[in-house]
């Protein structure tokens, strides 16, 4: 019996050394891949790392779980991702990330209402994954189909937390003298604590940001050159052209068509659309998310989450206080046709490719068809400059 365990773990250490090179190309690729769905979903983290088992490591497991070993690809942590958060809010961010874009094996994480009370350190998520088939569909991931990632991701709380545990405590466990265990729940209230008011510090401050940065009532304009005193080109004048789009006046035949009635202006009582609402919708709206992917898709750029954008954007909806949240979802699927033509020519008449795609594009390109629709010249003048402008 000893013989055929000692062949089974020769064989397995022959393999890992055979394929060290692939599992570090696989550690690199998901890094990589996490660094961009970060950015593209605008969150905020403390750190992102992979790693590869080493040779050591790799033998230490097999000796001790080797009952439960009997080829390499039982072995679970062979390749991992660590994400560490500043809050508690954008681990769940990643955590929806990951469900969709992996295939989740196995889901190790343990939720607030059915977690241990004695294990703070291990509330983190944690997953084994896979590549999602569309994505192994690419030559160059092919050779990763049967490969696994172990995924962690906690807040930078939580992270503290599980290293002074490794410190204390033999294999990050739980103290069983009650003195110890009493101070050890002491200090898993207090960082819950600190967890839940962190998240509501970081709510407050964004509030306050809001403020500042909505304050504006009209679109501000960039001037091309510092005391040059020139026309600002966003706002032209009377006798600039007319927008490509105007419904009354286009006469290029390639234009896309815009529908000729606007939604009606009178105002609503309060409107809903600020900075914090476009920014929520921009990165979590379902409808505008995939509408902006279809228009990044058309030119083969990512799409990136940019402030600045945003806060034009916001001030762009100034114009438009005579609609309100539940009025842009439904003119967001009234205009599906439009809003994915008018962005392919006003990108198309850019210099050059874009870079990039702006998260929020295709709420901006509505707001283009309604300021055409109303016949509001320069508001649509206005917006097709923005539109243009973010992308390189």
């Amino acid at each position: 019996m000893e013989d055929l365990v000692s062949k089974l773990r020769s064989e397995i250490i022959s393999e890992y050394e055979r394929d060290i090179g692939v599992y570090k190309d696989f550690a690199e690729v998901n890094l990589k891949l996490f660094e961009a769905f970060v950015k593209e979903n605008a969150i905020n983290v403390y750190s992102i790392n992979s790693t590869v088992m080493g040779r050591e490591a790799l033998i230490k497991s097999l000796t001790s779980d080797a009952e439960k070993i009997s080829n390499i690809s039982d072995i679970n942590d062979l390749v991992c991702i660590k994400v560490v958060t500043f809050f508690d809010d954008d681990a769940k961010n990643i955590s929806r990330i990951i469900n969709d874009e992996f295939k989740v094996v196995i889901d190790y994480s343990v939720r607030p209402e059915t977690r241990n009370p004695r294990r703070f350190g291990y509330q983190s998520r944690h997953y084994v994954t896979r590549m999602i088939d569309k994505r192994l569909e690419w030559i160059e991931y092919r050779r990763f189909t049967n490969l696994r990632l172990n995924i962690e991701v906690k807040s930078l709380l939580q992270h503290a937390w599980t290293e002074f545990q490794t410190q204390l405590f033999s294999k990050g466990g739980v103290p069983e003298n009650p003195e110890l265990l009493r101070a050890f729940s002491r200090v898993i209230g207090v960082l819950e604590i600190a967890d839940r008011e962190l998240k509501k510090i970081k709510t407050l401050s964004h509030q306050e940001k809001k403020k500042t940065k909505s304050t504006s009532g009209r679109i501000e304009p960039k001037r091309d050159g510092a005391g040059q005193g020139e026309k600002d080109k966003i706002f032209p004048t009377k006798e600039d052209q007319t927008p490509r789009h105007d419904p009354a006046t286009t006469t290029n035949p390639g234009a896309p068509a815009i529908p000729a009635s606007a939604p009606s202006k009178e105002a609503v009582a309060e409107s809903d659309i600020d900075f914090s609402a476009l920014s929520d919708l921009a990165l979590n709206d379902q409808i505008v998310r995939r509408y902006d992917r279809e228009i990044a898709d058309m030119y083969e750029a990512p799409l990136e989450y940019r402030e600045s954008f945003i806060i034009d954007l916001s001030k762009i909806s100034l114009r438009f206080k005579f609609l309100s949240l539940d009025d842009l979802t439904k003119l967001m699927l009234q205009y599906a046709t439009e809003i994915k033509n008018i962005s392919r020519e006003l990108l198309t008449n850019r210099s050059s490719k874009p870079n990039y795609v702006a998260r929020g594009l295709s709420l901006s390109v509505l707001f283009y068809i309604i300021s055409s629709l109303n016949d509001e010249k320069e508001l649509t003048m206005a917006i097709a400059e923005i539109i243009k402008t973010y992308g390189d």
